[in-house]
């Protein structure tokens, strides 16, 4: 009696852990702060450039927030397939890139309506300026561009500290250099947002992404700040024509964001405009030009998806409207 009483009591324990688990599995997906699903599988290996897009792309990505249709040119970019000479060439990570958006979308796109010229887009997601300065290498003496935009996003220095920072697996998807995972690790991780909640909350970000807004910075971000210089200017060496356009994080354009994250990461002092500043500084020392989104995008947290950190398209819209009217100006 005792056995059976025992046995039915584990089958009832074991039945409500699960149907716990599913309700708050399914209640998880309206939690703002959950972390968005891996990047999808539409990378490859490149022995010149690292990482990029695979080639001949064809596909609809779908998340909980968006879904967008992707191209790529015989490349690997969201491009045309055959290479124009001058124009405008951008350079940058996924925002340039428009993930999240359709190509008719993304401020490349947009602009070469307000420019009337061609506006080639050689951004890949995950890339930092290391990944930029590849692709300009290879591509600048080939394309021969009026002038070179390069989206700058707050955790390139971090990617910079390491290059290449992204290794692709057999299946298409980013793993960082060193990092194992596992088949079963890997299926939670694309599939359950439970598990990305909480592993989001045990494990904090690497530093880095956010000790850049210290009053004073640690070793590390000194020597990633240093390297972007590097590479920034060696990319200028290839273009009299650079312009870097600053795209704001959400953290820098929301204060009530700011005060979670100080608190959270424990921040000294922060200053959420230092590193659009230094660069500012560095871009004025080199006579580069230099153009900052920060203060068209603050408070507008409707201009970028709620989960993910992209923007949407009327974030393009805006991006593209603003770069218009500077270069325009000038």
């Amino acid at each position: 009696m005792a056995k059976t009483r025992l046995i039915s009591n584990i089958i009832t324990a074991i039945f409500t852990t699960v149907v716990m688990l599913l309700v708050l599995e399914f209640g998880s997906q309206g939690f703002y702060w959950i972390e968005p699903a891996p990047y999808p599988p539409i990378m490859a290996l490149d022995e010149a450039l690292c990482t990029i897009n695979k080639p001949n792309l064809n596909e609809t990505i779908i998340t909980n927030e968006f879904s967008f249709n992707i191209n790529t040119n015989p490349l690997g970019f969201r491009a045309p397939n055959k290479i124009q000479k001058g124009g405008v060439m951008v350079l940058g990570d996924s925002f340039s890139m428009g993930y999240g958006v359709e190509s008719k979308e993304i401020f490349s796109s947009l602009l070469q309506e307000s420019l009337n010229k061609p506006v080639q887009n050689f951004a890949v997601g995950s890339y930092n300026t290391y990944n930029e300065l590849l692709v300009a290498k290879k591509f600048i003496p080939v394309i021969e561009p009026e002038f070179v935009i390069l989206g700058f996003y707050p955790n390139d220095p971090r990617g910079n500290l390491e290059g290449c920072p992204f290794i692709v697996d057999e299946d298409g998807y980013l793993i960082k250099k060193g990092e194992t995972v596992s088949s079963v690790k890997k299926w939670f991780q694309l599939n359950v947002n439970l598990y990305r909640i909480v592993k989001a909350i045990v494990a904090k970000k690497d530093p880095i992404d956010y000790l850049q807004y210290n009053e004073k910075y640690d070793n590390k971000t000194v020597i990633a700040w240093g390297r972007t210089y590097k590479y920034l200017e060696e990319i200028h060496k290839l273009t009299d024509n650079l312009i870097v356009v600053y795209i704001p994080e959400k953290v820098q354009i929301d204060e009530t964001m700011q005060t979670k994250v100080t608190k959270y990461y424990d921040l000294e002092g922060p200053e959420f405009s230092k590193p659009q500043n230094n660069l500012k500084q560095f871009c004025e020392s080199k006579g580069i030009k230099f153009i900052d989104l920060t203060e068209n995008f603050l408070n507008r947290l409707d201009l970028y998806y709620e989960i993910d950190m992209h923007w949407r398209a009327e974030g393009h819209a805006l991006a593209a409207k603003v770069i218009a009217e500077k270069l325009q100006n000038e």
